[in-house]
């Protein structure tokens, strides 16, 4: 009877490593095709970024202004459904390009513009949450050097 349990205990053991090692394999294979799609996605964004891009660039300097964006949300009715799919109107739009405006010249590239509403259309919760963070550290370490310049100045 010892014997026959150990064997019935051996097969179980191998049955279920068997079945662990096709969920991790099955795990892997959906992380990958999860990339590839997220890949696709990017692909595509950046498709239709760049004449978007251009189409709000009327002086064709290659660079976007708050005036050009804000004409372009009030003339282009692809991009309002963009925004407005985004939950983003006219006056959240103005907030945006600040945010969009990583050295804060007023003026934004078309990396920028990219970078921005592609991750504006992230979806994963800890996606947005990790730039909320990284977003907050710079704007204490702009608190931070404002307020050493302002202690060593008086």
């Amino acid at each position: 009877i010892s014997a026959f349990f150990m064997v019935q205990l051996g097969l179980m053991n191998l049955i279920l490593s068997i079945v662990v090692d096709e969920a991790n394999k099955s795990h892997e294979r959906d992380v990958e095709d999860r990339m590839i799609e997220i890949q696709a996605i990017e692909q595509e964004q950046m498709a239709w970024l760049g004449p978007m891009f251009q189409d709000i660039d009327v002086d064709g300097s290659g660079t976007l202004t708050t005036d050009e964006i804000l004409d372009a949300y009030d003339r282009d009715p692809k991009l309002r459904q963009v925004l407005t799919l985004l939950r983003v109107d006219r006056d959240g739009l103005l907030a945006l390009f600040r945010m969009m405006d990583d050295n804060g010249d007023g003026i934004i590239g078309y990396e920028e513009f990219a970078k921005c509403m592609k991750d504006a259309q992230m979806q994963d919760i800890r996606v947005q949450m990790m730039g909320l963070k990284l977003q907050m550290n710079a704007v204490k370490l702009c608190l931070d050097d404002r307020a050493a310049t302002r202690s060593s100045s008086v």
